[in-house]
């Protein structure tokens, strides 16, 4: 099978991006000063992931999005 035959594996990816998260955002407590900076930290390592999975054919678009959890749906 060559590069070009692969899927984008849309479950695989999912698992990878929670998997890359999840460590990076555990334990902090959201701080609007901090924000900024781990949107872009957890952007590069998802971005840094996605390249080593093993698909060179694809590019990439990583955007990162935080927001405090007030108990408070999103619309």
């Amino acid at each position: 099978m060559t590069h070009q035959d692969k899927k984008f594996d849309v479950a695989a990816i999912t698992k990878l991006i929670q998997g890359t998260s999840h460590p990076y955002l555990s334990g902090k407590a959201y701080d609007k000063d901090e924000a900024g900076q781990w949107m872009n930290e957890l952007g590069q390592k998802v971005t840094q992931a996605l390249k080593e999975s093993g698909h060179p054919q694809f590019k990439y678009i990583v955007t990162v999005d935080l927001g405090e959890n007030k108990g408070e749906g999103t619309r």
